[in-house]
């Protein structure tokens, strides 16, 4: 069996499904897994994720929690990036669905590790799971992206087959 997709994303994670859903606004794109659909290692991420959500936090205290404890080995430019995009990240995962804990009205914000403050968001000891879940509910409903093969069985690696054989559109096979 073959297939034609613009882009061949392997891995059906937290990553490679964003990566999916976002390439597939523009292009056609096909997500291998090496298993079922769900069965990732980000479903498993019990933890919940660092974002500067409240007054009295800032980025720059973010960075500076997160440089300490990557012992300053941590690339500044990427944590900065990280850091100032993370607000709008926890946004867009609400709008997909993933329903992080809130206490009267208002995310339920957690401090962790090396954070200074009160700053991760999360879904009782089930983040990951949750995160998973509401992307692959998305991948899978009728207004993911248009280029978006539809995922159509959980077992299935790929538009509810498995392919044997990939190459990008236009090629000779």
């Amino acid at each position: 069996m073959s297939f034609d997709t613009d882009v061949l994303i392997v891995g059906s994670g937290a990553a490679g499904l964003t990566a999916a859903l976002n390439l597939a606004e523009t292009r056609k794109v096909a997500v291998i897994a090496k298993g079922a659909l769900g069965d990732s290692a980000s479903a498993r991420a019990q933890g919940g994720i660092a974002a500067v959500l409240e007054e009295g936090d800032s980025f720059e205290a973010h960075v500076k929690d997160t440089m300490i404890a990557g012992a300053g080995l941590n690339d500044i430019k990427v944590v900065e990036h990280v850091v100032e995009q993370a607000p709008r990240a926890i946004k867009h995962l609400i709008d997909l669905g993933v329903p992080f804990a809130s206490e009267n009205g208002a995310l339920h914000l957690t401090r962790e590790g090396g954070h200074s403050h009160r700053r991760i968001v999360h879904v009782a000891d089930a983040t990951g799971y949750a995160i998973q879940q509401a992307l692959e509910t998305w991948s899978r409903s009728t207004s993911r992206p248009a280029g978006m093969q539809r995922i159509s069985r959980p077992a299935a690696r790929f538009t509810g087959s498995t392919p044997t054989t990939a190459r990008p559109s236009g090629s000779k096979p």
